[in-house]
């Protein structure tokens, strides 16, 4: 795929740990659970639970805007779900190890967040992705490109932006960062 152009993909079925909360993108709730998810995900990794390949570090976020995606690009008040992927079969019981795990290297306020760690599936599913090259917070033009992309073809698209984060931005310039974004469609063909 070339950068920024859309297409349709299927998704596989995952399971994820995941966090749900609200509030401003990149404000200090948001940045605790990022830090609470890594958390986990190091200790189910320390504790031999593989993370599956390629996939340990990146974080997922989904921002439930629905048709609102204007409002990814104001930075106003959000829905989110983070998200990291783990291996299919890792019980509740292997999370709760994790979680206590997590607890004892976090700050207070991080370790607060774990109680909102919940182990979540999510089905296999057609939507249309595009990679996003930029800040993060900017993903609206790309969003809407997929949203063309959509309407060109007569596809209908469902539910909420998924992002998968492919950059450290600790490490890569903002407008370096990749995003992969993803709509799913309700139609598929």
């Amino acid at each position: 795929m070339k950068a920024h152009e859309p297409r349709i993909f299927r998704t596989a079925f995952a399971r994820f740990v995941a966090i749900q909360a609200a509030g401003v993108p990149d404000g200090s709730l948001f940045l605790s659970d990022i830090q609470a998810l890594h958390a986990v995900a190091d200790a189910l990794k320390r504790a031999g639970r593989r993370i599956p390949q390629g996939a340990y570090g990146r974080l997922h976020a989904v921002w439930h805007v629905g048709s609102h995606l204007e409002t990814l690009a104001l930075g106003q008040p959000e829905k989110w779900t983070l998200m990291m992927r783990v291996v299919d079969n890792l019980r509740e019981t292997q999370l709760s190890d994790a979680l206590a795990d997590a607890a004892a290297v976090l700050s207070p306020e991080c370790a607060a967040q774990l109680k909102a760690v919940k182990l979540i599936s999510v089905d296999a599913h057609t939507c249309i992705e595009s990679m996003h090259r930029g800040p993060y917070g900017s993903e609206a033009p790309t969003a809407q490109k997929i949203e063309r992309f959509a309407r060109e073809r007569g596809l209908v698209l469902q539910g909420d932006l998924h992002a998968v984060y492919l950059s450290n931005p600790d490490y890569v310039p903002p407008e370096h960062v990749r995003t992969l974004v993803r709509m799913p469609v309700l139609n598929p063909l």
